[in-house]
């Protein structure tokens, strides 16, 4: 039996989703898992620790703070290593940046055999001031002398990883996966009175304020159309203000969704979705919509070219309100195209399983451990 301890301080969206399901996905007959994490990010994680511990899993918090934080991060790298040290497990697989760099290290420091990183999109490649993404890119490649493997979400994961200096032998490609769900397709096609939706953290990466921008050239020409934002997050205030002093506002409406059923319930009133991220590994959200036959209008950012492939998804580039409006407007007003993309989704929604990225994942956690032993 292999000994994998997960180390993860992004408990929030589609992290805190990749570790649920791969430690509850995966064989308690064959694996024995730990995880250590931080607490700082969404109380409501919880409720998944709770669910850790029912299920056997070792639950173990090490707080750690999102950004550079000199005594902090010195003080959860002691702590991590000492945890290790006393785990002694086979594996360590670390997530996203900040885990990623401290867990890595600490595996180091504490003599464990195999490091695994997925990154869930490098921080480098995250908008911010350009000293920060060169020192983020900096650490990285110091990180890569500790790392046995590194696990991409996207090929566009993997091309950064590349240039950071790994070998292509290191990189494993392993997409995000979803359960299978049989949800109700849509059939909402009413163009009068169209609802645009959008899901996820009301943040800088989710780009809901791109979304607003589009907005005015949206009802333009589709003046009934109405703009619902599900999610929650540090910019719920501003964005709530921004709509309510605007002259559509009351055509935008806001909805909290506190789980997957709250938000498939919210998925079941759109017309279309939008994703208009500033980055992203590979989105559980366009996934899902996928699955449920919910049409979708992504930017071009980490895994969506993945995700899409030659069809199911009508792409356009990052950070232009206007070619958003205009790419939700030509779907709204083209009822053929959007039920063509309404019924391939759920077929290409079938390459990403989540059965496939559990089983693929297990299959490395043998490799890399036999490769390293």
């Amino acid at each position: 039996m292999l000994h994998i301890v997960h180390i993860l301080e992004a408990t929030i969206g589609g992290t805190r989703r990749h570790l649920r399901e791969l430690v509850l996905g995966l064989d308690p007959a064959a694996f024995r898992i730990d995880v250590i994490v931080a607490t700082r990010r969404d109380p409501d994680f919880a409720r998944d620790m709770a669910l850790f511990r029912a299920h056997g899993i070792g639950v173990h918090v090490v707080q750690m703070q999102r950004h550079a934080a000199p005594f902090g991060d010195l003080l959860a790298l002691i702590r991590l290593t000492r945890l290790l040290r006393r785990l002694q497990p086979d594996i360590v697989h670390a997530h996203s940046s900040k885990a990623g760099f401290l867990g890595r290290l600490a595996a180091h420091l504490a003599h464990v055999p195999t490091a695994i990183y997925t990154p869930h999109a490098f921080a480098f490649e995250i908008t911010g001031a350009p000293v920060r993404r060169v020192l983020y890119r900096l650490l990285e490649r110091i990180a890569r002398r500790w790392t046995t493997c590194l696990v991409a979400v996207s090929q566009s994961e993997r091309e950064a990883a590349l240039s950071l200096g790994y070998a292509p032998g290191q990189i494993v490609l392993i997409h995000n996966g979803i359960a299978t769900k049989n949800e109700e397709q849509r059939t909402k096609n009413d163009s009068a009175a169209p609802t645009i939706g959008f899901i996820g953290r009301l943040c800088l990466q989710k780009g809901p304020d791109i979304l607003l921008s589009a907005v005015p050239a949206i009802l333009e020409h589709l003046p009934q159309a109405s703009i619902r934002l599900v999610g929650d997050g540090p910019w719920r205030r501003r964005l709530m203000c921004q709509a309510a002093a605007a002259p559509w506002g009351t055509q935008v409406s806001f909805a909290g969704a506190s789980d997957e059923a709250g938000v498939a319930h919210e998925r079941a009133k759109f017309d279309l979705m939008v994703m208009p991220s500033r980055w992203e590994g590979l989105s559980y959200t366009l996934l899902d919509a996928l699955q449920a036959g919910v049409p979708v209008v992504a930017a071009d950012v980490g895994g969506v070219r993945d995700v899409a492939g030659d069809d199911g998804v009508l792409i356009i580039p990052p950070e232009r309100p206007d070619l958003l409006a205009a790419a939700v407007v030509r779907l709204l007003q083209t009822p053929a195209e959007r039920a063509r993309l309404s019924a391939s989704g759920p077929q290409r929604a079938q390459a990403f399983r989540l059965e496939h990225m559990i089983q693929q994942t297990a299959a490395l956690y043998r490799q890399a451990r036999s490769s390293g032993s």
